[in-house]
């Protein structure tokens, strides 16, 4: 993200787009996490996943809701340190890849989970998330426990 106050403040007007908040609490998340605004990140990838699971309810295919909720638990996972998570967003990519695989839903994903990451140890907590989101699997058997916003 080359200016994460400005996604910041993009991100504020999500009220006038109910269909985009999700995306926009997404990018809000990552803008936050790039300013080391790790409580204010939490809450707005805590929020985009509230909202992707509320259209998911609505649709369950929905690619785009699926696609945030998986990039939301990346985020939490990462600003948290959680395992558990780490593990759910694997698994949400998973199922976002039953319902596509198209190159640029994977290109936006790979970026985005970049965005998330770049302020997170490159052999963090989501080391095992990203060859799924690149590959469509998991390349170890585990993941580590540690990752640190600095």
């Amino acid at each position: 993200m080359a200016d994460p106050a400005a996604a910041r403040a993009t991100a504020t007007v999500a009220h006038k787009f109910p269909t985009e908040k999700p995306r926009l609490r997404l990018l809000l998340g990552a803008a936050l996490g790039q300013l080391q605004r790790v409580e204010e990140a939490v809450q707005a990838f805590s929020d985009a996943l509230t909202n992707a699971e509320t259209l998911l309810a609505l649709a369950e295919l929905n690619i785009d809701a699926l696609q945030v909720r998986a990039l939301a638990l990346s985020g939490l996972a990462a600003a948290t340190d959680d395992p558990i998570l780490a593990t759910q967003a694997a698994q949400a990519f998973t199922q976002l890849q039953r319902g596509t695989r198209a190159a640029g839903v994977v290109a936006d994903s790979v970026w985005l989970l970049d965005a998330i990451t770049s302020s997170c140890d490159t052999a963090g907590i989501l080391a095992d998330v990203i060859p799924v989101v690149r590959h469509g699997r998991p390349t170890r058997a585990t993941a580590p426990t540690s990752c640190s916003w600095s």
